[in-house]
């Protein structure tokens, strides 16, 4: 299973995959079956268990197939909340904030007192907002 003494995203997403299907209660070949159905070709039974056996790091793909199938947001895959930290490119940080800063809703989390982040992260931040004046509108 994943290093969690210092968790990098390929040891908390495999954690994650891990995590989530334990929670749903279900076996490898189960999971491998309703990413199946939910019209992903991988992973397969054999993927996740090299990943589980830390064979084969997960990919971008693996998570979302395993988000899918499990009816939950990816993001609960890569940084599951159970976990309470990450190393992103060398450095510990809070898997909460890491989040945040995956979807651009903060900045970096290793890095006090960062300014301008916003900028970056301005297509993201319009989008939501647009998508909230949106729902406000039609309501």
């Amino acid at each position: 299973m994943a290093n969690m003494t210092n968790p990098h995203l390929a040891d908390l997403a495999a954690w994650g995959i891990h995590h989530q299907r334990n929670c749903a209660g279900l076996s490898q070949p189960q999971l491998a079956a309703r990413i199946a159905a939910a019209g992903y070709t991988t992973p397969t039974w054999r993927v996740l268990q090299n990943i589980a056996r830390r064979r084969r790091d997960p990919t971008i793909d693996d998570v979302a197939a395993v988000a899918a199938a499990l009816n939950i947001p990816p993001l609960l895959v890569m940084f599951p909340p159970a976990q309470p930290e990450v190393i992103l490119a060398g450095r510990r940080a809070d898997t909460w904030q890491a989040a945040l800063w995956w979807s651009g809703e903060a900045p970096r989390p290793y890095l006090a007192g960062v300014t301008g982040w916003e900028a970056g992260a301005a297509p993201a931040i319009l989008r939501r907002r647009h998508e909230q004046h949106l729902r406000e509108w039609r309501t």
